[in-house]
């Protein structure tokens, strides 16, 4: 079983047909957003489903559609009186839940051989805890300058970032680093054009088919043409709208909805 890194998860992302991407979006926020209620930290991702995985059965809930979810994962903590570790839906899509990117990697590799117990929840959590620790948080230009320095400062602080930006090198260069120096699953990039609405649209599926969920975006990308009105063209003016303002309505239209 392959390690957790951003370019291992996109190859299995790209498995998933569109109708089941819209699938994960109704799904993780959800159950993310359940977990949170009942004070557990959460990451929730998803996998096409293996046949060959050895999965826990009872540490796993098993639904045919997505309107089960809910009551099938209330009745399980009911019954069992813990977190279940997986849901699998309709034998396609598989979501491995834990409170953290630790445990998240953990319950992935024990469907290799099945050789260990799952962990959902993570006993111990840090004496002082910032108010971003372990939360989502979507920067958009975050690949350099002030983006890049707003998400340092957050993962510094123990959140997960989605470094979203149009220079997707460079976007996955500083996931890398992230990665690096603070745990795998630290940072995901993402390419995006702001102004486009599907482009948005994607970028938020991906988030959260990885993280489970969205908990902050930071409308950060902007650009700058500059001059007087005999001097800048109209064409510059409809660019500098589109990315600051236009884009701010797009980024934020559709990442409220994942947070309701």
């Amino acid at each position: 079983m392959s390690n957790i890194t951003f370019e291992n998860y996109y190859k299995n992302y790209q498995k998933f047909s569109d109708e089941q991407k819209n699938q994960i979006l109704e799904i993780a926020p959800r159950l993310r957003m359940l977990r949170n209620n009942k004070k557990s930290r959460s990451i929730i991702q998803a996998y096409p489903y293996e046949k060959t995985y050895k999965l826990n059965q009872d540490s796993t809930i098993n639904i045919s559609n997505t309107d089960e979810a809910i009551s099938a994962y209330n009745s399980y903590v009911k019954k069992n009186g813990k977190e279940p570790a997986y849901v699998l839906l309709n034998q396609e899509i598989l979501f491995i839940v834990a409170d953290q990117m630790k445990n998240i990697m953990h319950n992935y590799q024990i469907l290799d051989d099945g050789s260990d117990e799952p962990i959902v929840t993570t006993e111990e959590e840090p004496r002082f805890v910032p108010s971003v620790y372990e939360k989502v948080i979507f920067i958009t230009g975050a690949a350099q300058g002030l983006g890049q320095g707003i998400a340092r400062d957050l993962v510094e602080k123990g959140a997960y970032t989605i470094i979203a930006d149009l220079n997707f090198e460079g976007a996955k260069e500083t996931a890398k680093e992230f990665d690096q120096e603070f745990g795998e699953g630290t940072s995901l990039p993402v390419k995006i054009n702001v102004a486009d609405e599907s482009d948005v649209q994607n970028a938020l599926k991906m988030c959260v088919a990885f993280y489970g969920g969205l908990d902050v975006m930071v409308s950060n990308a902007g650009v700058v043409r500059a001059g007087s009105l005999d001097e800048l063209s109209v064409e510059d003016f409809n660019f500098v709208t589109s990315i600051n303002y236009n884009a701010y309505f797009i980024v934020t239209k559709y990442s409220q909805k994942i947070m309701k």
